[in-house]
Order: structure tokens, then sequence, then C-alpha cells
């Protein structure tokens, strides 16, 4: 009986990390955060950020969960 290694779901868990990141683009949304939240307090701008991963971030499991379905539907 041949063991599984876990290799090819590495490698989709790499390629889709890899094409998140890509697509995200955080080093290139850091300006953006920077110069939107100009002024504001410490806590303000962290709880900016955290708003600004948790929503999308929901999102993305919202769609990775229904997708598939919605889309044979």
């Amino acid at each position: 009986m041949l063991r599984s290694t876990g290799a090819p779901v590495f490698d989709y868990l790499l390629h889709a990390v890899v094409t998140l990141f890509v697509t995200i683009d955080p080093p290139g949304l850091a300006p953006i955060f920077v110069v939107l939240t100009a002024g504001r307090s410490r806590h303000e701008r962290r709880a900016t950020a955290i708003r600004a991963t948790n929503i999308p971030g929901a999102a993305l499991i919202g769609f990775a969960l229904v997708g598939e379905p919605l889309i044979g539907f």
C-alpha cells in the first residue's frame, strides 16, 4: 500500500498562496495605506488594518466554500 507524502497538497497550497500574494500585492498597497491613514492615531491605523484584512479574508473564504456550488447552480 502506498502512502501519500502530502507533496501534491503542499504544491497546491504553495501555488495558491503565491497567487494570492501576487494578486493582492501587499508591498504595492502599503504606500496607499500609509497615505489613507495619515493623521490617524496608532489605534485607528491598527483597527483599519485589521478591518481591511478581515473583510476581504471573509469574502475569500466565503467564495472558496460557496463558489463552486454557486457556479454549478
